[in-house]
């Protein structure tokens, strides 16, 4: 489950808005966002980019660490570019 809604709320940004920044359209996003339709990770990226966000704070369950962290690795997703890291709190 995505927490687009609840960001776009967060950042004071309209489903327009996002979909502006996307290149997309607003019916797109909302589809999104209700989860009526799903998108690729590369979209998932375009849209943590444009709401200036972690790609992983675009989840359910997702909370922000208070705690230190260090970097133990990273992650490249083949074919994009994406690239994820792999923290751990101390």
């Amino acid at each position: 489950m995505l927490r687009l809604k609840e960001i776009l709320k967060e950042k004071k940004m309209s489903e327009q808005e996002l979909a502006n920044k996307l290149g997309v359209t607003r019916q797109y996003v909302n589809a999104i966002v209700k989860e009526r339709s799903s998108c690729s990770l590369d979209t998932l990226a375009k849209i943590a980019k444009a709401l200036d966000a972690p790609i992983i704070s675009l989840f359910d369950g997702y909370q922000e660490s208070t705690k230190p962290q260090k970097l133990i690795g990273t992650i490249k997703i083949p074919n994009s570019d994406i690239v994820l890291q792999v923290m751990m709190a101390m």
